[in-house]
């Protein structure tokens, strides 16, 4: 959750990036608001580096449905090139640990991939080595760098490609193959992904149905949100609408 800064109450946290000058509240905060606006706002966290497991606990304790992984803010809001020299981020044991925490505390990890932050190449082939080494834990796909990956062809994963999707793409592969790996349709990414083939969209959608779930990403006052539109010219089957809208966030956020 972020807010303008100009709105920020006293104890609030900058964010370090320049490109991004809003303000990150307190977990706490946070927490707050959603337990104030229950139906509308569900809140994901970023734990610290260090005392994972108990963050993690206190976070669910507190309410947080899930783990938002942005490594260019880091799990701290560090930049980039903090990012680049925290060894800590390096190493492969802080990101087992983390993985198991998040598991052990019963909330999924939605990650977000493009050309600057949680970075992979074409095909995805980082982000299956994680899913496969924690069958266990709950992965939900977000941003330019996943949705690309919907079609066989992407070569890269920072932009909003256009045109038609070619079948064989990462997602649908790694769907096939594994059953813990989901999709925020969320974002100008998500919306981008189903209507720049309208029919292989909807294909999708209707053949991945128990791994989708509908989200706007962050919200603002005069927000442009595609999806609703989007998804009111698809007609989609009201069993495939019920679950991508509602029910698939309930059952792995658990809100049920």
């Amino acid at each position: 959750m972020t807010i303008d800064a100009a709105s920020a109450p006293p104890g609030s946290a900058k964010s370090r990036n320049p490109k991004h000058p809003r303000i990150w509240e307190p977990v706490v905060c946070m927490q707050s608001a959603a337990a104030s606006w229950a139906l509308q706002l569900i809140d994901f966290v970023f734990p610290a580096v260090t005392r994972t497991l108990l963050q993690f606990w206190s976070c669910r304790a507190l309410g947080s449905a899930g783990w938002w992984l942005d490594v260019d803010y880091g799990v701290r809001c560090y930049s980039a090139d903090r990012v680049d020299k925290d060894p800590r981020f390096a190493k492969a044991e802080w990101w087992t640990a983390a993985f198991a925490a998040a598991w052990s505390v019963g909330i999924p990890l939605l990650f977000h991939i493009d050309a600057l932050r949680g970075k992979d190449t074409p095909g995805l082939p980082r982000l299956e080595h994680a899913i496969k080494a924690h069958p266990k834990l709950n992965f939900i796909g977000h941003g330019p760098g996943w949705w690309a990956s919907i079609s066989g062809d992407c070569k890269s994963l920072g932009s909003y490609p256009k045109g038609p999707v070619t079948a064989g793409g990462a997602i649908d592969r790694l769907m096939e193959r594994y059953p813990n790996i989901y999709g925020d349709l969320s974002a100008g990414s998500g919306a981008n992904s189903i209507s720049r083939d309208k029919a292989f969209g909807r294909e999708f959608l209707v053949r991945r149905q128990d791994r989708l779930m509908f989200g706007t990403d962050y919200l603002q006052p005069g927000q442009a949100v595609p999806q609703f539109e989007l998804f009111d010219n698809l007609d989609l089957p009201a069993a495939v609408q019920k679950k991508v809208f509602r029910k698939n966030a309930e059952r792995v956020l658990k809100l049920g």
